[in-house]
């Protein structure tokens, strides 16, 4: 196995989830819905390993009689090559427990292949040189301690 995709001899890095913007589903989603926080919330943070900053304002919008509901998302992204701006809107899906509970989630906007992804994600990430959020699966994203070298035991 050569090549530039050939993990054996580290030349091809996958983007990690360390590396992203997270979207939190579970906690953005419950405070909009169990508050009833129909209006729209503004929260900013940075991810230091990149040094990207991002400000994110989201509103959401019920459904009407049984449609999904949708989360619209305003994201400035700051970093060293300036500001982009951008709007992007999720479907939300629910679903009820079988004790009553209802959860929701996000369903993932990206397309792949030109068939849409619409896969359930409590949490949408949004890698380094993307303007989109999208689910694991869409980004190829694997987590930083996969990629790191098994040290022996004994050597």
């Amino acid at each position: 196995m050569s090549g530039r995709q050939s993990r054996r001899w580290g030349t091809y890095k996958k983007t990690t989830v360390e590396e992203c913007f997270i979207l939190p589903g579970r906690k953005l989603l419950r405070a909009c819905f169990f508050r009833m926080n129909i209006g729209s919330s503004l929260i900013s943070y940075s991810n230091l390993p990149t040094g990207r900053q991002i400000s994110l304002r989201w509103s959401v919008k019920p459904g009407s009689s049984g449609a999904p509901h949708e989360i619209e998302l305003h994201f400035t992204i700051i970093n060293l090559g300036g500001r982009q701006s951008t709007v992007q809107k999720v479907m939300i899906q629910e679903t009820v427990s079988n004790d009553g509970r209802r959860h929701y989630w996000f369903s993932c906007p990206l397309s792949r292949s030109g068939v849409s992804c619409g896969r359930r994600a409590r949490k949408l990430y949004l890698p380094p040189s993307k303007m989109e959020f999208g689910c694991r699966d869409c980004y190829e994203l694997t987590y930083l301690s996969r990629q790191e070298r098994i040290k022996p035991i004994f050597s």
